[in-house]
């Protein structure tokens, strides 16, 4: 396994010729001279993806990626469980349901599509889809919501947040949905500061470090945000068709998918009072109860899971400084909330710090 300082190096360096050249033997290159995998798989995270349904947000998987694969297939079929055993809502109506299956998981979302979870096949299945579910909008449940729950039950701290690198510092910013944490790091972005994850970041522990593996870096943004962020115009497309929403690729990305400590993370909040200090440091109480607040799941009912899931967030939320961001969420406000964001970044500690060698004496 790298080391912190290893992985850091390594996510800033390009693959050296010879790496590339002793690649080329065994695997094509895409335009950019990067190895590829000879078949369609594409990477989420550490995970490699099979699918029969396109998911276009998502980079082809490299060659010298190590992962599991999750295979996506599309298997109609009518299924109407003998009852449901967790409903997610929003605004008093159901957006989720989940049924456990056998050693499977039902997931609908009303009116747009079923998916059946096998964890122990590795495979998802799509086995019903709406007449005016569109492919954007699979994209979207499977990339947004599915994969996320899977991973999450798979062992790994699926969080709602995005990841950006600030000053060679890996930091996650945690907001619910609707916060404005896409248009905060998009601006981010233009400013120069490099996105690595806008909806979901993975993390896993390794002793005394919390690692972040990012899953795809192009934002959902509303047609405002996009015209505030991008005056000049850029590349979109829908994200669903129930949404007006549009997935945008900043300039400014890593798509290189490698793992990095994490420094710290923001936790925006927009219900703050106008006098409120713009950053208040979090308890590690306060930050175990944001990440559990902000983070996928797939069985809330899995007792075992969930005290495992409870375990990684108390250790995330005591390894790591966190702080509550005052967010407007006013246009006019974004280059003071980065400018604030990019100082607290600056005075960080470096996460590894603490834990590189002690020079021998005399040397």
């Amino acid at each position: 396994m790298l080391s912190a300082h290893q992985r850091r190096a390594s996510s800033n360096s390009p693959t050296s010729a010879a790496t590339t050249l002793h690649a080329a033997r065994e695997f094509p290159l895409d335009q950019s001279g990067v190895p590829r995998l000879p078949h369609p798989k594409l990477q989420f995270g550490p995970w490699w993806i099979a699918s029969e349904t396109a998911l276009s947000s998502l980079a082809y998987a490299m060659a010298r990626a190590v992962g599991k694969t999750i295979e996506i297939v599309e298997a109609p079929q009518l299924f109407e469980p003998q009852s449901w055993h967790h409903h997610w809502t929003d605004d008093n109506a159901v957006v989720l349901s989940l049924a456990r299956q056998g050693d499977g998981y039902l997931l609908r979302f009303p009116d747009l599509a079923d998916f059946l979870l096998q964890p122990h096949a590795s495979r998802i299945s799509i086995i019903q889809r709406n007449a005016s579910t569109d492919d954007a909008t699979l994209e979207h449940l499977l990339i947004d919501q599915v994969l996320p729950r899977y991973l999450a039950h798979e062992g790994m701290l699926s969080l709602h947040a995005s990841t950006l690198v600030i000053g060679g510092k890996c930091v996650l910013i945690l907001g619910k949905s609707g916060a404005g944490k896409s248009t905060l790091s998009g601006f981010l972005a233009v400013r120069g500061h490099t996105l690595r994850s806008d909806d979901c970041t993975l993390v896993e522990l390794d002793g005394s470090l919390a690692l972040a593996t990012p899953t795809y870096p192009s934002l959902r943004l509303l047609p405002d945000s996009i015209e505030a962020l991008y005056p000049a115009g850029t590349d979109m497309r829908p994200m669903a068709h129930y949404s007006s929403k549009q997935r945008v690729v900043p300039q400014a990305v890593d798509t290189g998918l490698p793992t990095l400590p994490i420094d710290g993370f923001l936790v925006l909040d927009n219900a703050a009072p106008a006098n409120a200090a713009p950053l208040t440091p979090m308890t590690a109480a306060e930050s175990c109860l944001a990440l559990i607040r902000h983070s996928f799941q797939l069985d809330p009912g899995d007792k075992r899971r969930m005290a495992t899931h409870l375990h990684m967030c108390s250790e995330v939320a005591r390894m790591l400084p966190a702080c509550r961001l005052a967010y407007p969420r006013r246009y006019d406000a974004m280059t003071d909330v980065a400018s604030l964001i990019e100082a607290h970044v600056s005075a960080m500690p470096i996460a590894t710090a603490a834990h590189a060698p002690t020079p021998a004496s005399g040397s």
